[in-house]
């Protein structure tokens, strides 16, 4: 099914003189609008933020077709059978309330973003939702990137008949990489970073449909959020794989399930507690306890507490006792000698708090109320096998068990971190360049967010106001350029912020839709894409310099000319292109060359 002309005329005219809707631009990037005449209909006439508005209208006409399209997808998705269908599918604003679906049943693969220069224009999810996607900068692409460093038809994600997704090189100028190496086509794996031009992506196996709502910016897309939980400013910073773990949270908070979070050394394990203490809305305390760094005889006291050895001196309460009414959070309770195990799991099966003054039979007996976290890096099903940790004592702290994912599994957070970090040193979250950032997603991460905060901590304190560099960085993260596939031959340099704000704070009016299968892309029109306004920089040259086009050699106009075609044209780089008999690309260099920002001459 196609959308007629004169249907998209009246749809803009209707939702013209509709209020506004909020976060309109996040919204129009998230939505499928999936017909070839809006397409063409937007490339022959530009639209204003009023006219994006009108594309949520559109998108009523646009959603049986999309819905038939992306059919096959729904029907392997439990709850979500033909004849299961809601009619809210119908309707042209709530479409995007949780996508429709469970996202965590989700099976369709493809790319989350993890940082790009163009990120404010390009879709935080890209799924792979039929066999075949492409991208490259032209705007037939299925997502197009508007980025000099970029190919036409870059490269293609293909998911074969075995549904493995292989990566496919078509011809680029400046190649694909996977994990830093240059491949022509290559088997993607679970979490495989994938760069494009100067814009990398994380591969996502399953449930790609649920990070299109979280930009790399911290913004969400509250109408196509796949949760509904109402824990506002967590102390866990993240997308999607934060949110459905908060999500998790706000569902057993005002339980006393005891909870046993499992992550990696620095992924936030007391965040994640912090967060369940919060939303549990207890008047008592949160009380914690790292059970590996103290010694057997002061764990068991600094836990059960103990009556007072001398006259004059008080009773030690102990930590469950402290924690009463709250939240008791023991970290690294693998480590917890075996006696003090078996003590703990006698509480816990009473649920009765342990005496301070044994054979007192005068002491009241006081009844627990506490709710229990224990945290772990380590795997404890193999430490009961071992005989270092009680199974009994296993199965009451394991009744929900939270697993924050490593830093390297969500690269997508990076930017967002970054950016939370940047604002709590107080450094402005613009002046940092390219290679920094680029350093940052290429490296590991070993000790997850602790040491990404300390390393930019540490950079702040060296860059004393200046821009941020690789200069900055811990040697360990520096040296993960060599393995970037973008080796310098000389010193990696700042970019040019200014011009680089100027790109990314674009107007709304440069996303428009096109072809995405499977529905979670809107992408800018050719004749509105953001321009290429940045100077370029040795970090530029380094990545892109990798051959020479015949067409360099044409005769570059004088700035003047250059000014006056671009008014004759309002702004429009393709026409000036055609004018000159010059390839676009080449249009661009120029307009870098003399610093022009192509917007300037649009009426």
């Amino acid at each position: 099914m196609s959308t007629p002309w004169e249907a998209i005329r009246r749809g803009i005219a209707a939702a013209c003189t509709a209020a506004p809707e909020d976060d309109l631009a996040g919204i129009v990037r998230t939505l499928q609008l999936a017909s070839a005449d809006l397409d063409a209909f937007s490339t022959l006439h530009p639209l204003g933020t009023d006219e994006l508005r009108a594309l949520l209208s559109l998108r009523a006409h646009a959603i049986s077709w999309e819905r038939e399209q992306a059919h096959a997808l729904f029907e392997t998705i439990p709850g979500h059978a033909r004849g299961q269908r809601s009619s809210r599918h119908h309707k042209t604003l709530e479409v995007e309330d949780g996508q429709g679906f469970d996202a965590l049943s989700d099976p369709t693969p493809g790319l989350a973003l993890v940082y790009s220069r163009m990120h404010a224009h390009l879709p935080a999810a890209v799924p792979l939702g039929l066999s075949v996607i492409t991208l490259g900068r032209e705007c037939d692409s299925t997502l197009s990137i508007p980025e000099s460093s970029v190919s036409r038809q870059h490269l293609r994600l293909e998911r074969r008949d075995d549904g493995e997704v292989w990566v496919v090189d078509t011809g680029s100028l400046n190649g694909t990489f996977v994990n830093g190496r240059r491949v022509h086509e290559q088997v993607l794996v679970a979490h495989d970073l994938v760069r494009v031009g100067d814009s990398m992506f994380r591969f996502v196996d399953k449930g790609i449909y649920g990070y299109g709502a979280y930009r790399i910016d911290g913004s969400v897309v509250r109408q196509a959020r796949p949760f509904a939980h109402a824990i506002d400013r967590p102390a866990l910073i993240g997308g999607y794989q934060i949110d459905a773990l908060l999500d998790r949270i706000a569902k057993v908070a005002r339980s006393n399930i005891n909870i046993l979070v499992r992550g990696e050394i620095g992924t936030g394990k007391h965040l994640l507690a912090r967060e369940l203490h919060r939303a549990s809305a207890k008047s008592g305390p949160l009380v914690g306890l790292n059970c590996a760094a103290l010694p057997e005889a002061q764990i068991d006291s600094e836990l059960f507490g103990c009556a007072a050895r001398a006259p004059g001196e008080s009773d030690t309460p102990g930590l469950i006792r402290a924690a009463q009414g709250g939240t008791l959070f023991l970290d690294e309770v693998g480590e917890l000698p075996l006696a003090v195990q078996d003590r703990l799991l006698q509480v816990l099966n009473e649920r009765v708090l342990p005496p301070l003054h044994h054979g007192d039979d005068a002491q009241a007996v006081e009844r627990l109320d506490i709710r229990l976290v224990c945290a772990t890096h380590s795997d404890l099903s193999e430490h009961v096998a071992a005989g270092r940790f009680s199974g009994r004592l296993l199965t009451r702290v394991r009744e929900l068990e939270l697993s924050l994912p490593p830093l390297r599994e969500r690269r997508e957070d990076l930017y967002p971190l970054l950016l939370h970090f940047l604002a709590q040193y107080g450094h402005p979250p613009a002046d940092i360049s390219f290679a920094f950032v680029f350093a940052l997603v290429h490296y590991s991460w070993p000790y997850n967010v602790a040491e990404l905060e300390s390393a930019i901590r540490v950079a702040v304190r060296l860059a004393d106001g200046a821009t941020l560099d690789l200069q900055h960085l811990p040697e360990g993260v520096r040296a993960a350029i060599e393995q970037s596939g973008a080796t310098p031959a000389d010193p990696w340099s700042t970019c040019d912020n200014t011009a680089r704000q100027r790109c990314e704070t674009a107007p709304a009016a440069a996303i428009n839709a096109t072809e995405m299968s499977g529905g979670l892309v809107g992408l800018r029109t050719r004749r509105d894409a953001p321009p290429h306004s940045r100077a370029p920089s040795p970090v530029d040259f380094m990545i892109t310099h990798t051959a020479v086009r015949s067409d360099l050699d044409a005769e570059v106009p004088s700035e003047p000319t250059l000014r006056a075609l671009l008014g004759d044209h309002g702004g429009d780089t393709e026409a000036v292109a055609a004018t000159l008999a010059t390839p676009h690309t080449r249009v661009l260099d120029w307009l870098r060359q003399y610093q022009l920002d192509p917007r300037d001459f649009r009426s």
